[in-house]
């Protein structure tokens, strides 16, 4: 037992000494995609379209809107595009994409 402490302590004093190897990530929640190495300026972008039905007398005629989407990162982007496409009458134009400055 007595040889033990020393051989523990040696061990524990040389995994402080050549540093940290890897990171744990601390608390929960899923990673972002990482955006483009090295760090350009810009944003994601992207369009939808969807219709307007309108009731006339002589019938009903159809007319289209547009909305465009400007989001930070891409997550976020097609988040919004996922949340636009589930009503009816909605269709993506442009799928997502990063316009730099």
């Amino acid at each position: 037992m007595k040889s033990f402490i020393p051989v523990l302590a040696l061990a524990l004093v040389s995994a402080a000494a050549s540093g940290p190897v890897s990171a744990a990530r601390i608390g929960s929640g899923t990673l972002d995609p990482v955006g483009p190495t090295p760090y350009v300026p810009g944003v994601w972008r992207a369009k939808v379209r969807y219709v307007n039905p309108t009731t006339r007398p002589d019938g009903t005629v159809s007319t289209f809107s547009y909305i465009n989407i400007t989001a930070d990162s891409q997550v976020y982007c097609e988040g919004q595009l996922a949340s636009l496409t589930g009503t009816p009458g909605v269709t993506v134009v442009t799928w997502c994409w990063f316009d730099a400055y």
